[in-house]
């Protein structure tokens, strides 16, 4: 599904949530940069937290924060249907490096690429799983 001006809002509001809930689990804050690029300190390293749902498990970065981060958390929604509301995400630590070494160019904008969860879950360590509402 192509992105238009109204999803593309949505998907921006989801992962701030999911960052937001994300921090809270790992008992750390966002930090507040000016950017609103989802960045904190996790186990001493600079991290940017990206999410997908399963109808679109992309992860999108602009090169510039994948230049200043160590790792990226990728919060990818499981293919399983939600149980009774409730949505299961499994949490991956890529390094940004590879990140970028691996990534795909976007379709609409030059500076940010993307890379599929399909890849990620296959190459990048699992190190944890989240439950949530949305």
């Amino acid at each position: 599904m192509v992105q238009d001006e109204d999803s593309g809002r949505a998907g921006n509001n989801f992962g701030h949530l999911m960052a937001k809930h994300a921090a809270k689990h790992f008992g750390v804050k966002l930090l507040d940069n000016g950017n609103n690029s989802n960045e904190t300190i996790l186990d001493g390293q600079k991290v940017v937290i990206k999410s997908a749902h399963k109808s679109n498990n992309r992860i999108g970065i602009p090169h510039n924060v994948l230049d200043r981060v160590d790792n990226v958390i990728a919060i990818l929604e499981d293919k399983t249907s939600p149980d009774n509301g409730i949505h299961k995400y499994s949490i991956y630590k890529i390094d940004s490096k590879w990140f970028k070494s691996e990534m795909k160019p976007d379709y609409k904008r030059d500076n940010v690429g993307h890379l599929g969860g399909g890849k990620i879950r296959k190459h990048s360590p699992k190190i944890g799983v989240l439950s949530c509402y949305f």
